[in-house]
């Protein structure tokens, strides 16, 4: 989303026209004959959701996280990162998980995942970290192996759900 919030572009210009909703917002036409989409996510996750009509006044340029609408920025790249690249969602369970890894390694000299990987017996698999900063930078890097590899299987289904739903519904 983050890359589709900064790759859009809607030309400035007046709302003539709503011609149609897609999945990612309504589809205007502009005064200057050329149609564009506005993301339905920039409106309604405002403290107050923004309605379009005919008569706004609406622009994105490219490689820009801003939209405007009325001459008012919707959003910046602050909006981008609250909402998108560390919301409170991803915050919450990274911190306890840091916290509760932390005490975990200080307590018992060893990371939650890290006996899977790692053996001082086998000289193929890498060796266990001897300090714990070692140990906490190891816990820090399965979290972020983990929640990779989630993100991509959750990622995975997501299209292939849709691409069956537009299959079936289109």
């Amino acid at each position: 989303m983050t890359g589709q919030f900064l790759n859009d572009e809607i030309p400035a210009g007046k709302i003539e026209a709503i011609t149609g909703h897609t999945k990612i917002g309504p589809k205007l036409r502009l005064d200057t004959g050329r149609e564009a989409v506005f993301s339905s996510q920039v409106l309604f996750q405002q403290a107050k959701p923004v309605e379009l009509k005919p008569g706004d006044r609406g622009e994105k340029r490219r490689d820009s996280f801003v939209y405007i609408v009325n001459g008012s920025a919707l959003t910046d790249l602050r909006w981008v990162r609250q909402n998108w690249l560390l919301p409170v969602r991803l915050l919450v369970p990274l911190v306890a998980y840091v916290i509760v890894g932390t005490v975990y390694v200080l307590a018992y000299k060893r990371t939650p995942l890290g006996d899977c990987v790692w053996s001082d017996a086998d000289p193929k698999r890498p060796r266990r970290p001897r300090t714990r900063a070692g140990l906490i930078t190891a816990m820090l890097l399965t979290w972020l192996i983990v929640f990779g590899l989630v993100t991509t299987a959750f990622g995975c289904m997501a299209g292939c759900l849709s691409g069956i739903g537009k299959a079936i519904f289109e």
